[in-house]
């Protein structure tokens, strides 16, 4: 097992109905909406500047999960796991 400091930072996911899911995002989670284009939102994710990203399309699932590392040394530890 890995010992590494890192945080998921950012997630987009692909969704069939928008609307529905900007309306669970905000009224149900309680994430704050930062942009919205008609085609996409993003909502902000706790104080620490991440990120979830919803962008329409014709089969859900998800697009991109970013992680951020605490530590420079981190990316090759893990690297070295592969």
């Amino acid at each position: 097992v890995l010992r590494v400091e890192h945080e998921l930072s950012q997630v987009e996911l692909v969704v069939t109905d928008l609307e529905r899911s900007r309306r669970f995002y905000r009224d149900v989670v309680g994430l704050m909406s930062l942009s919205d284009d008609g085609g996409a939102c993003v909502f902000a994710v706790g104080d620490a500047g991440n990120r979830l990203l919803l962008r329409s399309g014709p089969i859900a699932g998800c697009r991109v999960a970013a992680w951020s590392l605490s530590h420079p040394g981190d990316l090759e530890q893990i690297g070295a796991q592969l």
